[in-house]
């Protein structure tokens, strides 16, 4: 596994924890290690003493893709799950993943290996964002087949003589992957869309993105004028940035030269309006200070409206600004939105600022005007 000196995030499912290894846990865990039928199928050896055991926890207990799978109840140590780099994929970490796990004999045929596997897919994809998860298993093993089947895994080769266990036999390995969009439309969840611009991609947030996310957010100069205060911690970005994988409503705003995230544009909610959110959203935005007066912005608002109007089939599109941000007033004009007014003193900021809030639209029909025959 590969090790990184960081704590993995704990997780849940209704009848299991799954949480960081840590030395309390010897004693479950040697006689988990010394269970053969659970080693040997999951390409692990057997621990041969307790001495052994100590070595191997020692290593989980600081590894970022292990975790101790425990009883929620009882706290009694059940097993082990992980989540690691893919080696048949040359795709970075923050793109694919291989999810595996190993429970005692006596949690078999309960069902537990695929209330697992659903909580390391939800997590994968709707908080790490990856782009596809693969599993395996050996031909020896068709439990696990049937548990990766279930889970909706797509069985993508059967490599003969492709493991030597660690008793020595040689085992045929079949190997499963599921897409990001598999998984969205298995569980019935609209995903967000990736969009592409000349110089930007558009994309769904991730966790990796943290410390771009922070490096922007901490800015006093850049949040302020979307009426929010600059984030004092790594761990309040983490926790907004976990909000935003969430409602699938924010685009992280991508350079494509260099891949850093240096903003987010999204369509949310217009709680000013009473229209039903397939017909009308509010845009929303921010850039990094460092990217401002490149035409960014509006480069980006252009793409959005396209696919909020041409894909998404929306009737109106809103966005607003606080009446000192002239910047903010350029990009807008620029995008052809209809000024409808200023509500006078309708915002008060996190700083007491009590702001005046100025107000556009866009119609269906206005945008079909305007955009008409434009290179997209």
């Amino acid at each position: 596994m590969e090790a990184e000196k960081q704590s993995i995030k704990t997780l849940y499912t209704q009848r299991m924890e799954l949480r960081s290894f840590s030395m309390d846990d010897l004693d479950e865990f040697h006689a988990l290690c010394s269970q053969e039928e659970v080693m040997l199928p999951a390409g692990f050896s057997v621990s041969k003493d307790r001495e052994e055991s100590k070595k191997t926890l020692e290593q989980y207990s600081q590894c970022r893709t292990m975790w101790a799978v425990c009883d929620r109840t009882s706290h009694r140590l059940m097993g082990a799950a992980w989540m690691d780099g893919d080696p048949l994929r040359r795709l970075k970490m923050s793109e694919a993943r291989m999810i595996g796990y190993l429970f005692s004999k006596e949690c078999w045929g309960k069902g537990f290996a695929t209330e697992l596997g659903e909580e390391l897919l939800r997590y994968g994809f709707e908080e790490l964002g990856l782009l596809l998860i693969c599993a395996g298993y050996f031909s020896t093993n068709p439990a696990s087949g049937r548990v990766l089947q279930k889970l909706g895994f797509t069985e993508e080769i059967f490599m003969r003589g492709a493991y030597q266990c660690a008793d020595g036999t040689i085992t045929d390995n079949i190997d499963c992957s599921i897409t990001r969009e598999e998984y969205f439309q298995r569980k019935g969840i609209e995903q967000i869309k990736t969009l592409s611009t000349e110089r930007l991609l558009l994309r769904a947030f991730t966790m990796e993105d943290l410390p771009d996310f922070y490096e922007y957010c901490k800015d006093p100069d850049t949040g302020i004028h979307a009426g929010w205060k600059p984030h004092e911690s790594i761990e309040e970005s983490r926790e907004i940035l976990h909000h935003f994988l969430e409602e699938r409503e924010v685009w992280a705003i991508c350079e494509k030269q260099s891949g850093k995230v240096i903003g987010s544009i999204g369509l949310h909610h217009d709680s000013k309006r009473r229209r039903n959110f397939d017909e009308c959203r509010m845009m929303g935005y921010v850039l990094s200070k460092a990217y401002w007066g490149q035409g960014l912005m509006t480069e980006a608002a252009k793409e959005v409206l396209r696919y909020a109007f041409e894909e998404l089939g929306l009737q109106m599109v809103t966005i607003s600004h606080f009446s000192y941000n002239q910047r903010s007033a350029r990009v807008i004009e620029k995008l052809g939105f209809h000024l409808e007014g200023t509500l006078r003193k309708a915002f008060l900021r996190y700083d007491g600022k009590l702001l005046d809030d100025v107000g556009y639209s866009m119609t269906k029909e206005e945008y079909q005007t305007i955009y008409h025959g434009e290179k997209k």
